[in-house]
């Protein structure tokens, strides 16, 4: 979730999500209570999803965390205006607060829920924050990084509110690919990555499908596994209307076709199947965001992506069936 939520990114969550005609492909759920339910409903979607993938493909990763389905936000993330409707919502009782934990995850494991306020992790306190602050993700990205920084193996100490009652637990991390994912919440259509950062937009995450949602992350998290960013970078591709042309554009769409081939492979060992990728591009949600004849040159069309799918099923010897 990034910083900054405004009153009307509030009132876009509150719309009910769409159904989807996939088959084999479940929809979400259509009846979120508020808008503060619908932001930690597609948080802690978009967050298993990556769990999932980050912790299946641990053994193609370079960079790697410790990694516990704790979703944490903090009370400074919001403008002053909506810190109180926050604090109702999320029981803020500390500058920290558990908004989701991943079904089946370490933090779940250890008993942690939506809605504890966090004293302390690994011994480390956090200031509160001020009425008048500015957003800022500041408390959250310390917590975060101490968990980060935790040894594989070791666990990590969590004091709790809940209800008033000060708990301590002891969660233990498991180790997965080192990147993150954040709703953007006035992003609309949108799925990039940076270094170790997916963002996927508000307007996908909350109508769309887990299927579909997890064939864009395993895009993503191909282009972080494959350091394509890095790559690019070593490469001096230009951006821009620079970047539709000659050799940056030959660099660019070559990583982006790379990044649609392993991302079968991705979905593939976390345990989806991969055949949802083609099925995307063909038949499905990817022909609802592709520009047509204004299309990127940086990326293929629908059915090249598919086709591109569909063969690295056959390479690694997951034959696709129409």
């Amino acid at each position: 979730m990034l910083a900054g939520l405004s009153a009307a990114a509030l009132l876009l969550m509150a719309m009910p999500a769409g159904a989807s005609a996939h088959t084999n492909n479940p929809a979400p759920a259509t009846h979120v209570e508020n808008a503060w339910d619908r932001l930690r409903f597609d948080d802690l979607r978009l967050a298993a999803i990556v769990h999932r993938l980050a912790l299946a493909n641990v053994g193609l990763c370079d960079a790697r965390e410790s990694a516990t389905g704790l979703i944490l936000q903090s009370l400074e993330q919001y403008p002053p205006s909506l810190r109180d409707q926050a604090r109702a919502a999320f029981d803020f009782n500390t500058p920290l607060a558990v908004e989701a934990v991943v079904p089946g995850g370490p933090a779940e494991q250890a008993g942690i829920r939506a809605n504890d306020s966090i004293v302390t992790i690994a011994g480390q306190t956090f200031e509160p924050v001020t009425a008048q602050a500015k957003p800022a993700t500041t408390t959250r990205d310390r917590a975060l990084a101490v968990i980060r920084q935790t040894p594989a193996g070791q666990p990590i100490a969590i004091g709790l509110l809940r209800a008033g009652q000060r708990m301590d637990v002891q969660m233990q991390p498991v180790t997965a690919c080192a990147m993150t994912a954040e709703v953007v919440l006035e992003g609309g259509q949108i799925a990039e990555s940076d270094d170790n950062t997916i963002q996927v937009g508000i307007d996908l995450v909350g109508p769309w499908p887990d299927n579909d949602i997890a064939v864009l992350v395993a895009h993503e998290m191909a282009h972080i596994v494959l350091k394509h960013g890095d790559r690019i970078s070593d490469a001096h591709v230009h951006h821009g209307m620079l970047g539709q042309f000659g050799k940056s554009l030959s660099i660019v769409r070559a990583a982006e076709d790379e990044a649609d081939r392993f991302s079968i492979r991705l979905l593939a060992n976390a345990g989806y199947d991969p055949r949802i990728g083609p099925e995307f591009w063909r038949h499905g949600k990817g022909r609802s965001i592709d520009a047509g004849i204004f299309r990127s040159p940086n990326h293929g069309s629908p059915r090249e992506r598919a086709s591109m799918m569909e063969d690295e099923i056959t390479r690694l010897g997951q034959p696709f069936t129409p």
